[in-house]
């Protein structure tokens, strides 16, 4: 409202003049919102800007057993990994999910585990992408392989680490409408055809490894969860 920003101009002048700290979140920049007066604009412009992106893997994870923590409670790994992989764009749900989830084992006097986390989410309806990204698939696989990220996206390709770049291709391709080029420019810019043959290779070990069709399966699930 234009009475709003009247106010509120000069309250930011006040508090600015008097050398406070004024600290502002929005989910647009300044020059953004279209009904915003310019003078309040430059105001808010001539400040430090800093884009705040949803918590990756590690950080959710990370950020859940600092909850489990503040509640004397052990979150099991699995249990972890299973709800960072579910609620990935809202914190508040994440904390929400974990507190649940908790909740649930102290009132059914049943343990934290799996199975309880599962049951509790199935019911519930959380903000997901509405598309798989490439990053979430990565930090996936490295975590599902003992590795890290870095190390299936660097231009020097090491056989240690070939399968897990093999598959991440391969799911990459399978949750995802890039083609062959563009996933290319995530595994240190390959050319379609060391993608085609990721791919292919994994399509040729299938019927030899069935262990590998069960990791591709439990990879799949936690994608699209």
């Amino acid at each position: 409202k234009e009475a709003s920003q009247e106010e509120f101009f000069h309250t930011f002048d006040t508090l600015y003049m008097a050398g406070r700290q004024i600290v502002l979140s929005s989910d647009s920049s300044p020059r953004d919102i279209r009904t915003l007066k310019d003078r309040l604009v430059s105001r808010f412009a001539s400040g430090f800007s800093v884009l705040i992106d949803p918590p990756n893997y590690e950080m959710r994870v990370a950020i859940m057993r600092r909850v489990a923590e503040k509640m004397h409670k052990d979150l099991p790994g699995d249990v972890a990994n299973f709800v960072a992989g579910a609620v990935q764009s809202n914190v508040r749900e994440l904390v929400g999910a974990v507190n649940r989830i908790i909740g649930m084992a102290s009132l059914s006097q049943r343990p934290l585990d799996l199975a309880l986390a599962q049951e509790v989410l199935r019911t519930e309806r959380f903000s997901r992408p509405t598309q798989v990204a490439v990053p979430q698939i990565l930090e996936l696989v490295a975590r599902y392989y003992g590795h890290k990220t870095s190390e299936l996206t660097a231009k020097t390709w090491r056989k240690s680490t070939s399968l897990a770049r093999q598959v991440a291709i391969y799911l990459v391709k399978r949750h995802t409408n890039l083609s062959l080029k563009e996933i290319g420019t995530h595994f240190g810019h390959r050319d379609h055809t060391t993608v085609l043959y990721a791919i292919r290779r994994i399509d040729a070990l299938l019927p030899q490894r069935p262990v590998l069709q069960r990791d591709l399966d439990a990879l799949g699930q936690q994608i699209l969860t």
